[in-house]
């Protein structure tokens, strides 16, 4: 499709005021052409976003080149209709689907959240990749929900979202999961100290030993102090 045809086509489809914005953002052709071929309530997005025309023409090039589809290409560009603080990392996600180890669904959410969450992209991938945490589709970080089990039993408080709305305190963890929400609470050193200890061997068995200790107000520390002491009890022998 032609820069003339692709103009022609979102006027169509679009009006003419819409054509005046997305012509007034500056956009490449292949952006255009993306834009014509969209119906009007996702060919909305580009007329809406906060992100500048050199995001969006990476973007939509990434899309045409099958590196993102057109539904990671949608939700990438409804956020950014409220925020823009992640196209700093636009060429990070990308090379993070091209470069492989990571689905394209999951670096698209990490990407998203990059929007809301303080730490950059890489910060947020390196999250993710340790296992302690998951992106979800609302634009946020949530703890796995192995990690969020333990902590709960740990007292830790914790925090639950539903569907992107207003957290509020966890009640019942077992609720939150099932329900899929977004769950937070505990420092990142500690969530990512636990997760480390639940692949080691004999974590079931700390796992009880650390239950029975004062764990309210535990920290990254107080794990390892823990397991210290746990590695230097004494084995019971077993009841004959």
């Amino acid at each position: 499709m032609t820069r003339d045809e692709a103009i022609e086509q979102i006027a169509a489809n679009l009006g003419g005021q819409a054509l005046a914005a997305v012509i007034a953002k500056g956009y490449d052709d292949n952006t255009l052409s993306v834009i014509a071929a969209a119906d009007k309530k996702k060919a909305k997005v580009f007329t809406d976003t906060m992100y500048s025309a050199e995001t969006v023409d990476t973007l939509t090039k990434a899309y045409s080149e099958k590196i993102i589809d057109g539904a990671d290409l949608l939700h990438v560009m409804r956020y950014s209709t409220f925020r823009n603080g992640n196209e700093v990392d636009v060429k990070k996600y990308i090379e993070c689907i091209k470069g492989g180890g990571m689905s394209r669904k999951t670096a698209t959410n990490i990407f998203v959240a990059d929007n809301y969450e303080q730490e950059d992209y890489d910060t947020l991938v390196g999250k993710v990749k340790s296992g302690a945490y998951f992106p979800t589709k609302y634009g946020t970080l949530s703890l796995s929900y192995e990690v969020a089990r333990v902590l709960f039993k740990l007292k830790v408080p914790l925090r639950a979202s539903r569907k992107g709305h207003i957290p509020s305190g966890v009640i019942n963890v077992e609720d939150s999961i099932k329900y899929g929400d977004c769950i937070r609470g505990g420092s990142t050193k500690l969530v990512q100290t636990i997760c480390e200890y639940m692949s080691k061997d004999d974590w079931d068995s700390f796992y009880k030993y650390l239950l029975s200790r004062e764990t309210e107000d535990i920290s990254a520390d107080d794990m390892e102090k823990y397991y210290s002491e746990y590695k230097a009890a004494p084995v019971r022998s077993k009841k004959r």
